[in-house]
């Protein structure tokens, strides 16, 4: 089925989709890995070691989030899978 204004269809989007979550996901792995490797090298009366902190503590949030949207993802591409199979 394609959407009457982009012209994509449904799988379409949903390779889209799927690869933005993989790009951002890596990206976050980036972020956490290299300020949980700052946080370890720098001592903790060092001055940026709370900015280090609070970006390790953000990205670890972000991907969470991340995740989470890609589980939700995976589950209604699932769901939308077996519905377009029991359709005639």
């Amino acid at each position: 089925m394609r959407d009457p204004i982009r012209g994509f269809t449904i799988e379409e989007y949903a390779h889209i989709t799927g690869g933005v979550i993989f790009e951002v996901r890596n990206c976050l792995l980036a972020v956490v890995g290299y300020s949980e490797l700052a946080t370890k090298e720098l001592d903790p009366s060092h001055p940026a070691f709370s900015h280090v902190t609070k970006v390790l503590q953000a990205g670890e949030r972000a991907f969470a989030a991340v995740k989470q949207f890609d589980h939700e993802f995976h589950r209604r591409r699932k769901e939308a899978e077996g519905l377009s199979r029991n359709e005639p």
